[in-house]
């Protein structure tokens, strides 16, 4: 098997992206390095940001609250390998053209997703899996476990070890970026 370095998970914030997030922090064990680029893709109106459940905020704040639940999240895990670091991105525009774009910019060897997003639910296969299939010629990892057993092994860590394990996490590089695709 060959190792998986470069790992893109498309986050929503859904309980399915979540699900891909954990995906991506397990598969981190098995590697010398890893980067894990976590990216949300956002939409402009005006001087804001339009995050995935529809919240409207300035483009730091964004960034600061992706950072922080990201990492938060990963602090629950502990799946997350030694060299691991997650580095989260805000990228504005479609989400399946945006998340293949960046798969591409940054040769990534997978890109996980949830099966579905915060959109339509009714349908078992969501718009951005699908087309991220039709378009990428590297593996896609699309979540669609039942989300009560997925985390059932792992229970979240409180208090000083969440904060210790957000911490180590924190790579130079750990701040969000906004990464324009063109």
């Amino acid at each position: 098997m060959v190792p998986l370095r470069y790992l893109v998970v498309g986050f929503d914030g859904s309980p399915l992206s979540e699900l891909a997030l954990f995906r991506a922090l397990r598969l981190t064990e098995f590697t010398q390095f890893s980067l894990v680029h976590v990216v949300t893709v956002v939409e402009d109106e005006d001087d804001l940001v339009v995050l995935p459940d529809g919240v409207r905020l300035p483009e730091w704040s964004a960034s600061e609250m992706l950072r922080l639940t990201v990492l938060g999240l990963a602090a629950g895990s502990k799946r997350l390998g030694r060299f691991a670091r997650i580095i989260p991105h805000i990228c504005a525009g479609r989400p399946a053209a945006s998340l293949a774009d960046f798969a591409r910019r940054y040769q990534a060897d997978m890109v996980l997703v949830g099966a579905r997003g915060t959109g339509d639910t009714k349908k078992p296969l969501g718009s951005v899996p699908r087309e991220l299939l039709e378009k990428l010629d590297i593996p896609v990892q699309v979540e669609t476990f039942p989300l009560d057993r997925a985390f059932a092994s792992e229970p979240p860590r409180t208090g000083e070890a969440a904060l210790a394990r957000a911490l180590s996490l924190l790579s130079p590089r750990a701040h969000p970026t906004r990464v324009e695709l063109n």
